[in-house]
């Protein structure tokens, strides 16, 4: 994998996990949120 590639999926991760953890800071399923597709129910 290109450098390139590497750096937009850690910042693509990250706005994911920032994007979960803003919306339930205690929901413990936001650590795994980088290996689930963006469409998961909310429980």
């Amino acid at each position: 994998m290109t450098s390139e590639a590497k750096k937009f999926m850690y910042i693509r991760q990250n706005l994911i996990l920032k994007l979960f953890l803003h919306q339930d800071e205690k929901n413990i399923s936001t650590i795994v949120i980088c290996n689930k597709p963006l469409g998961l129910s909310k429980k």
